[in-house]
């Protein structure tokens, strides 16, 4: 096991600093009693006590628990516990600089032999403190003269000489290291980030994908919906061909059916002609309206009456809207607007479909769907008001989002808003949604001002 693996362990149960006290100050007490001799020296030997000192200011986040580390490697075990206070005041001042310094130089960004000079200084520094204190402490220099201070000074620093320089080697060693896993730490956390920002960008194109992969699959059923109902419009326009040819024969004959028929065949007749003719232009509408939606996917940017747009939507949303539900249409803009048709009938199917859902799922004392459009500057607003109860704020942020709904996974799949959304966007426009005091409403910003090829264009308001 070793010193990390024992730190890690008493870290777990202490707080960081007081455990590095504990631990350094029993280590500096136990290595007092671990001497040998000094070679070249007679009659003195040395001890280890430094070591774990030095060690532990490395460590140590804060510089006051110096004070505690020097009371714990001052105290002897005679016939009591004591505590020599001369080796405390020894070790408490250079120890506190030293935290200092090698703090100091642990902010700076050297090299490993820049490091490992630097420390050895400091080393050296902290045992000329540590002498000095050592020899004044317990002298009385003004009695004990000046020459002998320095001779005395010169024989403690001569006797510590070996053991400041292994301390010093030591402490070089074990710093250059410190600084080594630092740096790999550092590096390690970068590293864990970077894989972090990675994986979350990684998850950001895999939603990306997702969405698009999704917006791909609803544009081939359009296209297909397209296809289908453009063959639809067209087989069901030839046998309305007939009807009208046949209501024509009918106006024909008339005059002669009159002549011939009671007035109460008569009125019967009248009346089954109105039906007729009614239910051929209802046909008719249902005809174009189809005949909108099924206009090639790949259509161009076109100028083109947003009315008309509006008026075949609600046509084919008419099934489902709730019968007591009142529809206000208040066309204000009188402006062609340049959109891609098919996409901007997806939009307001989209739009409109949320609103009637809405609608039949609530129980409201009052039903209203309001239409309104109008030109501002040079943009289209089309505003698209339910009323409904109000989104939840907490919601109304992540309306647009891909997948975000708050139906039942059978009632949505949290595309449609998502997909208006990319389309205006496709548009260079903008869509927002507010809550106002009696519903919520949609608003939809279209640019005017697009240029388009004189083939494009296309003059006068739709039928």
């Amino acid at each position: 096991m070793n010193l990390h693996q024992i730190l890690k362990i008493v870290r777990k149960y202490l707080n960081k600093d007081v455990s590095i006290t504990l631990l350094f100050g029993v280590l500096s007490i136990a290595f007092r009693y671990i001497n040998f001799a000094i070679p070249g020296i007679e009659n003195i030997q040395s001890d280890l006590r430094e070591l774990p000192l030095i060690i532990a200011i490395i460590h140590l986040s804060k510089p006051y628990f110096s004070i505690g580390l020097s009371a714990i490697s001052s105290i002897y075990f005679k016939n009591i516990i004591t505590i020599n206070l001369y080796t405390f005041g020894g070790h408490v001042i250079p120890l506190f600089i030293l935290w200092y310094l090698f703090h100091s130089l642990e902010k700076q960004k050297f090299n490993n032999i820049k490091n490992a000079i630097a420390s050895l200084f400091l080393v050296i520094v902290y045992y000329m403190m540590s002498f000095t204190l050592a020899f004044v402490l317990p002298n009385d220099i003004s009695h004990f003269g000046f020459e002998n201070f320095l001779s005395g000074y010169a024989k403690l620093f001569d006797g510590a000489s070996f053991e400041m320089t292994y301390t010093a080697i030591a402490i070089m060693f074990y710093y250059v290291q410190y600084k080594l896993r630092l740096e790999l730490q550092h590096h390690q956390l970068q590293l864990e980030k970077t894989v972090e920002d990675r994986t979350y960008h990684l998850h950001e194109a895999i939603e990306e994908i997702k969405t698009t992969q999704n917006y791909l699959v609803q544009s081939e059923k359009m296209a297909s919906l397209g296809t289908l109902t453009s063959g639809v419009a067209h087989e069901i326009n030839n046998p309305l061909n007939f009807i009208s040819g046949g209501i024509e024969i009918i106006k024909s004959l008339k005059p002669e059916i009159e002549k011939s028929v009671t007035p109460e065949v008569n009125e019967s007749f009248n009346l089954a002609t109105n039906f007729i003719n009614e239910g051929f232009n209802r046909s008719v509408d249902v005809v174009k309206a189809l005949m909108a939606f099924s206009k090639n996917p790949q259509s161009r940017l076109e100028k083109n009456d947003i009315h008309t747009i509006i008026d075949n939507t609600l046509l084919f949303l008419r099934t489902k809207m709730p019968g007591e539900t009142l529809v206000e249409k208040k066309y204000e803009l009188h402006t062609l607007v340049p959109v891609y048709a098919d996409k901007m009938h997806q939009v307001m199917i989209n739009i409109l479909n949320n609103a009637i859902f809405i609608l039949n799922t609530e129980e409201l004392k009052e039903k209203r769907i309001v239409i309104r459009t109008f030109e501002k500057g040079n943009t289209a607003v089309i505003e698209i008001f339910n009323s409904g109860p109000a989104i939840p704020e907490i919601y109304i942020n992540q309306i647009f989002d891909p997948f975000f709904t708050t139906k039942d996974p059978d009632k949505g799949k949290g595309l449609g808003l998502s997909i208006c959304y990319s389309i205006i966007e496709e548009h260079n426009g903008e869509i927002t949604v507010c809550n106002l005091d009696d519903g919520v409403q949609f608003s939809i910003l279209l640019p005017l001002n697009v240029n388009l090829d004189r083939d494009q264009m296309q003059d006068g308001l739709g039928g």
